[in-house]
């Protein structure tokens, strides 16, 4: 699906799988939350539903820093050099203006690009690699969990990267795709109880 995304895109859909991140958080991600030298994206407010202003972002949990891998430090890397975007005013709405708002994705029009637009993007992408409509922009932000949990990542952390309200959130979410845990349980009581004799 990434190779049947046209130009930029495949690099908006590339950060968004390696991150986590919502539609709206990439699309009001700004460069002065992107560090690349240390490796981190800081998430702390978004573009609105309106895709006009700057909002805080979800919860307060969902205020976070992301480590960024290399594939998340690539796409970056891709938009900040072929695609380069100009700053621009933006309101936000606590009420005041973001001066010299340096989006990481922009319209050609050089405004935010329009949270329906990525998902029209992503359609078509989705379209022409033959995936089934079930498969929606918010899969990213699933794969990106999905993978967390595949390379053994513990909850906490799923719960801390997805910027998830609670743990319970995450655990509803996603605690069909932890591995079952029997044997490892049994072999723990085992080994504790071992030495003792009744």
């Amino acid at each position: 699906m990434l190779g049947a995304a046209p130009g930029r895109w495949k690099h908006v859909m590339a950060l968004t799988v390696s991150t986590g991140l919502r539609r709206c958080e990439v699309l009001g991600l700004t460069w002065d939350r992107v560090d690349l030298v240390a490796g981190t994206l800081t998430v702390d407010r978004q573009l609105d539903a309106d895709g006009r202003r700057l909002a805080p972002v979800k919860t307060r949990n969902s205020e976070r820093v992301i480590p960024l891998g290399a594939a998340a430090v690539r796409a970056l890397e891709a938009l900040r050099d072929d695609y380069p975007t100009v700053p621009v005013d933006l309101d936000h709405s606590d009420g005041y203006t973001v001066h010299g708002a340096h989006l990481v994705v922009q319209a050609r029009t050089k405004t935010p690009v329009h949270p329906s637009y990525l998902g029209h993007v992503f359609k078509d992408a989705r379209e022409a690699a033959g995936l089934p409509a079930g498969v929606t922009l918010h899969t990213l932000r699933h794969t990106f969990a999905s993978m967390l949990i595949a390379q053994g990542t513990q909850p906490r952390v799923i719960q801390e990267r997805m910027g998830h309200g609670s743990i319970v959130i995450t655990m509803d979410t996603y605690g069909h795709l932890f591995p079952v845990e029997d044997n490892k349980t049994r072999d723990a009581i085992d080994t504790a109880l071992s030495g003792l004799t009744w």
